[in-house]
């Protein structure tokens, strides 16, 4: 007998792929529900790590590389002359990637200040907006009495018996709420309490928590400051003042600040924000001192007696130095170095005043010294204009053997030299070579018959005048950030449930951040000085704030 089998085809093994995912998800940004995505990407935690961490790593590469001084920021010749002067020699090739990169500005880059900006952002939608509504209900929507379980559950607890062997539940109750009364808690009574059964929810400093708002809120302020700092406001004819609304355009000006250099001669003055401007703040330099070390030629200490003015009334006056400055309305005067000026008169041939004022000599070079040839350093100004002739002049003045000779130039618009001369200050005229002639009524006649006279020659003070756009939000800001600091940490809200049986009085909490509450309700019942309850073995954490699970045996008194 022949037995025959019949084999069937093995079936096809399926093979488990992973489900394709769908065209609108593209990098896990959904494209149909772009303002959900976007606001999930801010307002996520892991958006705000890697935030804090690129501005560390570019706050590291700005402490590491020099950066550029304020007053070399406004204009760009000054700042290549930093670059060149400073900058070339320390990093040699690398200077100009570095420069391109923004590294010896890095603070005040663009995409520095945008890292901020995405950050406050990141904080007003994950720390603040997403988390208001379970804010305010922790605030308002606490219940009055929890599940019976809690008060043995919760790992925050404390129970005790009162020593009045006939005291009811009342009177328990009643002692409860004076106890904590006078210890600034306010006492609520649920409504599901009964002769037997009392209920009671102890708590203050529940506002505390609305300071998270406030926090939260300076932060962002502070990181606004932080991003318009060295922003110098619209220009003139700008997009922003034809469409902004006057009052605001106003105020984002008024927020733009400014940093400049201004050399000040004793007794001159100068004026704040532009001419007209109402209720303008002038500055009047009154006197500049200086002191050298006799050996090293060195000096040892410079500062400037400042007065400033506003609405023709003395404001504010003091006496600053590089480290002290002095401030008003957001200005700050700083002292930022010396130069030398001389204040010199020019009359025309009939005696008539053609020129008459102080001349910051701000610029230097070299004059070769007509005795022995060597090099000599000289103080320079140039282009010098004189009002109403439409010529300008060059000024110099070099030290020669203790004795300083001031030297002028004229030159018309085409820079034709039209006048020439020099005055040994104190001393007499200079006419040619190493010649000196006695000084005359108006000074000393120079080469197209004007006269140079020569008042004095000696140092006069920088100040460095700034406004911090961000400084009128930074530091009320920075302040109220303070006080809601010590808020949140100092007076944390503190809850207390209560379940009063007779003489039996069991306590309990959730835990806190910024409290220990266990330290607390032993705290309490070691004030009351009554017998503890002897609990069973304490449970999790989890079922004492889901307030789930069977209910642990009742306690009972220690005996």
């Amino acid at each position: 007998m022949t037995t025959s089998y019949t084999v069937k085809p093995a079936s096809k093994r399926k093979i488990s792929r992973p489900p394709r995912r769908p065209l609108y998800i593209v990098y896990g940004f959904d494209l149909r529900r772009p303002f959900d995505a976007l606001w999930g990407i801010f307002g996520s935690v892991r958006t705000a790590v890697v935030l804090i961490s690129a501005l560390a790593l570019l706050s590291l590469v700005g402490a590491l590389i020099m950066q550029a001084p304020m007053e070399v920021l406004d204009t760009p010749a000054d700042y290549n002359a930093w670059v060149a002067a400073s900058a070339q020699p320390m990093y040699g090739v690398w200077t100009d990637l570095f420069n391109r990169l923004q590294f010896f500005t890095l603070f005040h880059s663009w995409y520095f200040k945008t890292l901020i900006a995405v950050l406050a952002i990141n904080i007003l939608i994950g720390g603040l907006l997403n988390r208001v509504s379970a804010i305010w209900a922790k605030f308002r929507n606490q219940p009055l009495k929890r599940a019976d379980n809690f008060y043995t559950n919760s790992p925050v607890k404390a129970g005790f018996v009162v020593a009045v062997d006939s005291a009811t539940t009342a009177q328990t109750a009643e002692g409860m709420q004076s106890f904590f009364r006078k210890r600034g808690f306010r006492i609520q009574t649920a409504p599901e309490s009964t002769d037997e059964t009392t209920y009671l929810y102890a708590h203050k400093f529940d506002w505390s928590i609305l300071f998270t708002f406030v926090f939260h809120t300076c932060l962002i302020a502070i990181m606004f400051s932080a991003v318009i700092t060295g922003w110098s406001g619209f220009g003139p004819n700008s997009t922003a003042q034809k469409t902004l609304p006057a009052p605001v355009f106003s105020f984002l000006q008024n927020l733009a600040g400014f940093s400049y250099d201004e050399p000040m001669p004793d007794g001159s003055q100068g004026v704040v924000y532009p001419l007209g401007t109402p209720h303008n703040i002038y500055y009047r330099v009154k006197d500049f001192t200086v002191t050298f070390d006799p050996k090293l030629k060195t000096p040892t200490d410079f500062y400037t007696d400042l007065q400033v003015y506003q609405d023709g009334n003395l404001v504010k006056s003091g006496r600053i130095r590089v480290n002290t400055p002095l401030a008003y309305e957001g200005i700050t005067f700083h002292q930022a170095s010396f130069i030398m000026y001389t204040s010199i008169v020019i009359r025309d041939a009939q005696g008539q005043v053609i020129y008459n004022g102080a001349i910051p000599l701000i610029e230097h070079g070299t004059t070769p010294d007509p005795n022995t040839g060597n090099a000599l350093q000289t103080n320079v100004a140039v282009n010098v204009p004189i009002a109403n002739y439409g010529e300008t002049m060059n000024v110099a003045a070099t030290n020669i053997n203790g004795v300083w000779v001031v030297g002028v130039k004229g030159f018309d618009q085409q820079n034709t030299q039209l006048f020439t001369g020099a005055v040994e200050y104190g001393s007499g005229c200079v006419s040619s070579g190493t010649a000196v002639t006695a000084l005359q009524q108006y000074g000393c006649q120079m080469s197209n018959n004007w006269w140079l006279q020569v008042n004095t020659v000696k140092l006069g003070t920088v100040l460095l005048i700034t406004k911090d756009a961000g400084s009128t939000l930074l530091w009320p800001t920075f302040l109220l950030l303070t006080f809601s600091l010590y808020i949140l940490f100092a007076l944390p809200p503190q809850r207390i449930w209560m379940r009063i049986r007779g003489r039996q009085v069991e306590m309990a909490a959730l835990k806190e951040r910024a409290i220990n509450m266990q330290r607390i309700l032993n705290d309490c019942m070691r004030r009351i000085r009554c017998k503890p309850l002897i609990y069973p073995a304490a449970p999790s954490a989890a079922d004492a704030e889901t307030e789930s699970g069977k209910a642990l045996p009742e306690p009972i008194a220690q005996s």
